[in-house]
């Protein structure tokens, strides 16, 4: 194809079949509702993101830590993460594009039983003892609720050994 057509062609913007697709754009694929719970991926995380921002600027890009990655929405959408690609924003921290797919609809319970799973997960950081964790998320009666709860995550794993101790130091 000559080169004048080619021109032409970019210009009306039709497909000549050799351009590039198209750069992904810092964001997600889908709008979401923030918070968002982040449950799962490589590293059984349980995390509250309160803004697009956030979720796409992560501290160190590691795509891999994405895989598998669940996101429960602020209005019940429950997401996979099917695709992470680092995006050059010019700035000092680079940004992600996450490709995002609607698995389904979910309510409180549901979630529930997606952050149990991660939590009974063998390698999650709940393992050693699980039932603290679970009776935590359990007791929750709102999503807003358990997703407030979510931001401390960590603390699960620690609340029964703490009452442990202060059990049998008071003996």
């Amino acid at each position: 194809m000559s080169t004048w057509i080619t021109k032409l062609n970019q210009l009306l913007g039709l497909s000549t079949g050799s351009e590039p697709a198209p750069t992904p754009f810092a964001g997600t694929s889908t709008k979401l509702t923030y918070p968002v719970l982040l449950a799962g991926g490589e590293r059984k995380i349980v995390q509250v993101i309160d803004s697009e921002l956030n979720l796409v600027t992560p501290p160190v890009v590691n795509t891999a830590s994405y895989s598998g990655l669940q996101i429960v929405d602020a209005n019940g959408g429950h997401y996979m993460v099917t695709e992470c690609i680092p995006v050059e924003t010019g700035g000092s921290r680079s940004r992600l594009h996450l490709k995002l797919t609607l698995l389904r609809r979910v309510d409180l319970d549901q979630t529930k039983r997606i952050l149990k799973d991660i939590i009974k997960a063998p390698d999650s950081f709940w393992s050693r003892d699980t039932a603290c964790a679970i009776s935590t998320v359990e007791g929750f009666r709102s999503l807003e609720g358990l997703m407030a709860a979510c931001r401390n995550s960590a603390s699960w794993a620690y609340r029964r050994t703490e009452v442990q101790m202060r059990t049998s130091s008071a003996l």
